[in-house]
């Protein structure tokens, strides 16, 4: 008798690790498993099901493999624009021999919303885990630094300095994406890449204001700073994708120089840290 039911519960088990195989194995074929006998019937009868179960899964319509995605991105930019060298954003009044003094970096931050979109062409569409990536991507940064000249170490008659700096930057990025993690609901990805940049200034100008003096005035220099128009620089990202259709990532572009090489030693250079979310299109499910 023991030898039986110890056959009959080896016989359950190999029904329901066979049904699991064939991604089978619902509510109703298991309680037909476990209610079934050790009979020639009961064992057709689940086999029969198991047949039926696995004609729909392979009679399901082939899900149509895409070499091509799209995507829209939108997310936030943090910029760090640090400025060295002696000018009127760096200066700091006068030392005990009056002469001008300057501090070695000034660095301000600013939040701005970045706009992006482009193209995906997967190698091999089956697997996806490599991605060539193109991207093109729309910004502003601007910076405000207010700094104090000096007439004499004395008198702290002077000026107020107000440094003004708000770019438009268009970015065209080709990257290459390979996917670390995959399932049917969830990628996980890392990318490099490298990103031409190019600009249009709208505000390079310092306002110098009179502060403790009998006459008033405020006078303004355009154009303070000589600035490039375009760069190149490196990126990284990383990120994840939901159900092949909506993504977050994180990029890092490492700092690059604003200003050209004849400025006097003056130096702009900003770093970029983007959070985006994104909606991907054309894609097939799997």
């Amino acid at each position: 008798q023991n030898l039986q039911e110890f056959e009959h519960a080896t016989y359950k088990q190999q029904l329901q690790t066979i049904a699991l195989e064939y991604n089978a194995l619902t509510e109703e074929l298991n309680r037909k498993i476990q209610s079934s006998g050790y009979t020639e019937g009961a064992f057709k009868g689940i086999v029969k099901q198991l047949n039926t179960k696995n004609e729909e899964r392979l009679s399901q319509p082939a899900v149509k493999t895409r070499r091509f995605g799209y995507f829209v991105n939108i997310g936030i930019n943090k910029s760090k624009i640090k400025y060295t060298g002696k000018s009127l954003v760096t200066v700091n009044r006068l030392n005990p021999a009056g002469a001008e003094q300057f501090k070695n970096e000034v660095t301000t931050e600013n939040l701005s919303p970045v706009l992006s979109g482009g193209i995906d062409f997967f190698p091999n569409p089956v697997t996806k885990h490599f991605i060539i990536r193109g991207e093109i991507s729309a910004g502003k940064i601007e910076s405000v630094t207010t700094s104090y000249s000096q007439h004499n170490y004395i008198n702290p008659a002077g000026t107020e300095n107000t440094y003004r700096l708000s770019i438009l930057n268009i970015s065209f990025t080709p990257q290459i994406i390979y996917n670390i993690y995959t399932t049917n609901s969830v990628n996980c990805y890392l990318g490099a890449g490298a990103s031409f940049s190019v600009r249009r200034t709208r505000e390079n100008i310092v306002e110098q204001k009179r502060i403790n003096q009998e006459s008033t005035g405020v006078w303004v220099q355009d154009d303070y700073f000589h600035l490039k128009s375009s760069n190149l620089s490196t990126i990284l990202r990383c990120g994840l994708q939901l159900y092949q259709r909506f993504g977050c990532s994180v990029i890092w572009g490492n700092p690059t120089k604003y200003t050209a090489a004849n400025t006097g030693g003056h130096s702009i250079q900003s770093g970029l840290l983007v959070l985006s979310v994104g909606y991907l299109m054309n894609r097939s499910h799997r």
